[in-house]
């Protein structure tokens, strides 16, 4: 499968950050280096949640919704791993499908069931 899009990663950085940001660019992601922003809820503090976005423009099989799980199922692997930075309480994504314009945002996502984050992605179908 045949990814193009772009993606922006907000937290500490840490050898097993690196790592994940390695990973979702052999997928075919370009790092977004400005014009983006953060949201963090009322009283909480920026450093302690990692907010990921990504925008899906392209995917070779056509399978938006395929993609998102793939690069969901990396970043479930860095939130759950022992690299994973103390200070982080929750990690939140939001996936946008480029061709569409829909977007789905996901707090805490490492919380979440498989099952749960598949009905939420859903709406990513083309």
């Amino acid at each position: 499968m045949e990814i193009t899009g772009e993606y922006f990663l907000f937290g500490t950085e840490s050898a097993a950050t690196r790592e994940t940001r390695e990973a979702v660019e052999d997928l075919g992601f370009e790092r977004i280096t400005s014009g983006v922003g953060y949201a963090v809820g009322p009283g909480e503090i920026a450093d302690a949640v990692t907010v990921a976005y990504f925008t899906i423009q392209s995917v070779s099989a056509g399978d938006v919704f395929g993609a998102a799980l793939q690069v969901l199922d990396l970043l479930r692997q860095w939130a759950r791993g022992e690299g994973r930075p103390q200070d982080v309480r929750r990690c939140d994504v939001t996936f946008k499908n480029g061709q569409t314009g829909d977007e789905v945002f996901i707090d805490g996502f490492e919380y979440k069931t498989t099952d749960e984050l598949v009905d939420l992605l859903k709406a990513l179908r083309s």
